[in-house]
């Protein structure tokens, strides 16, 4: 058997707030090499409202609501009470993923998006490990790309990501008229063509 194939999926999730311990997803965008896109918002939670009662220990029946994770994705939770559950979200994923190019072998689905190795992938694991365990442990995380081409292109971190983004939303335009950044599925498909923009900056160090 020769070298595994690589392949680039998108990953990104809206969660209820920062916390792995006490938030949880509640959208899951996931884009294929291709540019084919899954994403669902994920219901079936129970809520306490974080400034009500602190940091309580959360469990099955208790997740934080963080009002500042909700005034930057927007996902009020009367969308979340017809959403499908965690098990419903799981099975669906895996099904987009296992049956993108059935006839071809797929061997690493490395994940590709912002943070994703610190932020998404532990939700991931946690929430949806049977998703999980049909990716690699291997990712890129776009923000660190962007640093190492402003470092080699002596030009601003900043000024590099809004490029990509700005980049990535151009791609799109055909499929999303209007920006939709912190939609899940939106930022999936996102990172994809961010990371070829920053491919291609990368080249041009050399």
């Amino acid at each position: 058997m020769g070298k595994a194939k690589r392949q680039f999926w998108g990953l990104d999730f809206e969660t209820s707030g920062t916390s792995h311990e006490r938030h949880v997803p509640i959208q899951l965008g996931i884009a294929a090499p291709d540019g084919s896109l899954y994403s669902s918002l994920i219901g079936g939670w129970a809520w306490a409202d974080e400034m009500d009662l602190g940091y309580p220990v959360p469990g099955e029946n208790c997740w934080l609501w963080d009002l500042r994770a909700y005034e930057v994705h927007g996902i009020d939770r009367e969308r979340l009470e017809t959403a499908p559950d965690t098990a419903q979200v799981a099975a669906s994923a895996l099904d987009f993923v296992e049956g993108y190019r059935p006839e071809v072998w797929h061997g690493q689905r490395k994940l590709v998006g912002w943070n994703v190795a610190s932020f998404d992938v532990p939700f991931l694991r946690k929430h949806f490990s049977g998703l999980a365990r049909k990716l690699s442990y291997q990712s890129v995380d776009l923000n660190a790309v962007c640093f190492a081409i402003s470092r080699a292109h002596g030009i601003s971190f900043t000024e590099v990501k809004a490029r990509s983004k700005e980049y990535a939303a151009e791609q799109m335009a055909d499929l999303f008229p209007d920006e939709m950044w912190h939609d899940a599925g939106y930022d999936a498909l996102a990172a994809l063509h961010s990371f070829d923009y920053l491919t291609e900056r990368i080249k041009e160090a050399y």
